[in-house]
């Protein structure tokens, strides 16, 4: 394969303050495998594989104020070059004194058959180092990637909110040290690793980390028709779609166009490789620019778990549903109704641009293709914006239904306006617009029992649930619910009778 000449062909990486040297890893090799057969460090435990249980969950560290929870189980061990990472060993031990974290486990009696433990730990520990004294739902939120099996769970639980925890700075018991900096890493030392490019090959598979964007293109463009190309952020794909034969995997996690983003009284833009969890902070923090901000931030921290959204790509999981038709996509869904716009370039037709929608992008080919950047729009103040989604469960759950809603409703005259939005997911392959059912309502008052049930016949005839899909009658009854919930949230709540206050509701979750 031709490819930039690289500098590099080894990894270097701290783990618990320890310098690791790694000369021609393989590229297929995870880093949760790493630390526990090459390494010896069995704290974490690989149960699931899939990213789902968190008991695999690791600290990363990029410099000396960022840090990132992961699943290891999921992470290649060829990403975390020049990066610090911390296990549980290396949080605290009886030997070297425990963490209040630790303690706390210990005081509360937060073990039962302790499998869980050491990733609920790991989890905590990295809320506390960004946060010395976290609230209690950025706790639970925190939790939510790590599952328990047994009853320890309300141990850990009170554990975690507790003063001596939570309201901690973070004090070694036994030692009375900071036990969360005292595996201090040479900064710039790592820094420099991060500027260097890197490749790595071993028998069919090549790990290539990308530095420009340019870089992206040029191997896109070499292998073409040749040998399988993906694009790597955070790998958090193989948790769904293990079996993958690509024969190039490139890291994008260092392409500086690819990782920024801007604020506008337009709208959000964000590259290409910047995480879910990236743009939950922007959309918490500009929820004023619109309406439509605070239920997409709410709806995503229902998408997978801390761990997975600190690494996985928004552009990631827009292409995992590109490729995988049976994939029910939040993201996809939430971002087509808030009319958000892709930018993709072509490798091969001398890297033109195009700014596309959801729609669009889910008609034409991405091959040898890049998602550069992604724009959110604000929407405009008299607009209602809503999402739905019913799964298994409420954490970490592929949806079985998922629905988002855009509408304008004119102050003066309580009527729609032109340009609603209604897209359901887990219904066919892709998100679906109801365009036939959006064209009824335009001119119509929001709060007419007959339009509804003219819109409801009409949107039940364009939508049918696709015979592939299991639980048809079910998917069909989230349909018509998801619609008359979105029509009573657009409501004035004292306007609503009792029986259906139930209904009302701006929740992202049912």
């Amino acid at each position: 394969m031709n490819t930039p000449t690289m500098s590099e062909s080894s990894l270097s990486f701290h783990v618990n303050g320890k310098r690791v040297c790694v000369k021609n890893p393989d590229p297929k090799t995870l880093l949760g495998d790493f630390l526990r057969e090459e390494m010896g460090l069995k704290g974490l435990q690989m149960p699931c594989k899939q990213g789902g249980c968190g008991a695999c969950t690791v600290l990363i560290s990029f410099d000396a104020a960022a840090h990132a929870n992961v699943c290891s189980c999921l992470m290649p061990l060829c990403s975390v070059d020049g990066m610090h990472l911390t296990t549980i060993e290396g949080v605290g031990s009886l030997k070297t004194g425990l963490s209040s974290v630790q303690q706390a486990i210990v005081d509360y009696n937060g073990t039962q058959c302790g499998f869980c433990t050491p990733g609920m730990i790991m989890s905590m520990h990295g809320l506390m180092l960004d946060k010395s004294q976290p609230t209690a739902e950025e706790i639970e939120d925190q939790i939510d990637g790590n599952l328990c099996r047994c009853t320890g769970y309300r141990p850990i639980f009170n554990a975690f909110h507790s003063p001596s925890c939570a309201g901690s700075q973070f004090i070694c018991h036994m030692n009375k040290t900071n036990s969360c900096r005292s595996h201090a890493m040479d900064i710039e030392d790592i820094s420099r690793s991060l500027l260097t490019r890197l490749v790595i090959s071993e028998e069919d598979v090549v790990w290539v980390r990308a530095l420009v964007l340019k870089d992206v293109y040029d191997i896109l463009r070499t292998n073409s028709g040749k040998r399988k190309v993906r694009l790597v952020r955070g790998n958090t794909s193989t948790g769904i779609y293990p079996r993958v034969d690509n024969d190039v995997l490139v890291d994008i996690s260092r392409v500086p166009s690819l990782l920024g983003s801007s604020v506008c009284y337009k709208g959000i833009t964000i590259g290409g490789a910047v995480t879910i969890s990236d743009l939950m902070l922007l959309l918490k923090k500009h929820s004023n620019l619109s309406k439509s901000y605070t239920p997409i931030f709410d709806h995503l921290k229902r998408v997978a778990t801390p761990q997975v959204r600190n690494v996985g790509s928004v552009a990631g999981n827009l292409m995992i549903a590109h490729q995988h038709g049976d994939f029910v996509s939040d993201v996809a869904t939430i971002l087509m109704a808030a009319e958000s716009r892709l930018t993709v370039c072509s490798a091969c037709l001398n890297t033109s641009e195009v700014t596309i929608s959801l729609e669009e992008f889910f008609r034409i080919t991405m091959e040898n293709k890049v998602i550069t950047q992604i724009f959110i729009p604000s929407l405009p103040a008299n607009s209602h914006f809503i999402t739905k989604k019913v799964a298994l469960r409420r954490i970490n759950s592929h949806p079985i239904v998922n629905a988002a809603f855009k509408i304008q409703v004119d102050p003066e005259t309580g009527l729609i306006l032109p340009g609603p939005i209604i897209v359901y997911g887990g219904i066919r392959p892709y998100p679906q617009r109801a365009q036939k059912t959006e064209i009824e309502l335009v001119g119509k008052s929001n709060m007419d029992q007959k339009v509804f049930g003219k819109c409801l016949s009409k949107l039940q005839k364009e939508l049918v649930v696709d015979p592939s899909f299991r639980q048809t009658k079910y998917r069909t009854l989230l349909i018509n619910h998801f619609f008359y919930c979105f029509l009573l949230s657009t409501y004035p709540k004292d306007a609503i009778p009792h029986n259906h206050l139930s209904g009302f509701t701006q929740a992202c979750i049912i």
